[in-house]
């Protein structure tokens, strides 16, 4: 569907961020688990405050009086306080960047997941490691989401998205009910590795596959040790040269010591192929 793609593509820009940020892969996994539970408890159970707190409604009367992003041939016959007000907001009657994520959130899920995806990223920074301050994360976001625009500068509209980053980080902490634990899978793949003898071409894609699995719905269907073993099975699928090397692990079910079933090794391979294969996402990843 097309908003489990949306949310992918956050999903990845959060990634990306957190990268540029040079913040800890245990950081940059707890805010996406963050950023996907937090779109779940928003779906599942709807509150109307949190529900009002996170619809990125104008919150002053100026802010509702920013220029549109479309202008209509319609205006030129409004009356003449209207046109004497566009008229003086002409040199902007289009929208730059920054307005396109701050005026038209409600009906933009890209500037939703924006003012989302940060407060994640610098939630988790203060919940795990590697935390850094919010001009940075603001910044980052912003480069990853419009990269071709220069950074923000200090000016009124960088402070303004500034506090909705923070209020929306106090509507995330509400909505989680102040729960940031997120599980990772990153523990489980090392010790699965050691336990299976991988040499560490397929301990290094297992890694990766985790990572590239934390952007997908995966993280919310299947779990963190469920991953582990099924990035494995993925990754000896893809290096057929190093297989397994303990004698008791060649039987092909060896990942049911694993407490992991044919039937989720199936969804996983199925769901992170259709993510990888998707030309939308992968344009969106930093070349390394």
């Amino acid at each position: 569907p097309e908003q489990e793609h949306l949310v992918c593509v956050a999903s990845v820009n959060i990634r990306e961020s957190g990268r540029f940020l040079l913040m800890p892969v245990t950081t940059i996994a707890t805010a996406l688990g963050l950023f996907r539970r937090f779109l779940r408890v928003v779906e599942e159970h709807p509150d109307p405050h949190i529900a009002a707190l996170s619809s990125d409604q104008p919150p002053s009367t100026a802010h509702q009086q920013a220029p549109s992003r479309v202008c209509s041939s319609s205006s030129s016959s409004s009356s003449s306080s209207s046109s004497s007000s566009s008229s003086s907001s002409s040199s902007s009657s289009t929208s730059t960047p920054v307005e396109t994520l701050t005026d038209d959130a409600e009906s933009s899920p890209t500037a939703r997941f924006f003012l989302s995806s940060a407060a994640c990223l610098f939630l988790a920074g203060k919940a795990v490691e590697g935390g850094r301050s919010a001009r940075d994360v603001l910044n980052c976001v912003y480069h990853v989401f419009l990269p071709e625009q220069p950074p923000l500068d200090i000016s009124e509209q960088y402070h303004q998205l500034k506090d909705r980053m923070l209020a929306r980080e106090q509507v995330i902490l509400r909505a989680l009910a102040f729960n940031l634990y997120v599980p990772h899978p990153y523990v489980h793949v090392l010790q699965y590795a050691y336990a299976i003898g991988a040499t560490w071409e397929l301990s290094q894609l297992a890694w990766v596959l985790c990572n590239e699995a934390l952007c997908t719905s995966l993280q919310e269907a299947m779990f963190p040790h469920c991953i582990a073993a099924s990035a494995l099975a993925m990754a000896a699928k893809r290096l057929p040269t190093t297989p397994p090397q303990h004698d008791a692990m060649h039987d092909p079910h060896w990942h049911h010591s694993f407490d992991t079933d044919d039937a989720q090794l199936e969804h996983f391979e199925v769901v992170l192929s259709a993510f990888l294969d998707d030309p939308r996402l992968q344009r969106l990843v930093r070349a390394e």
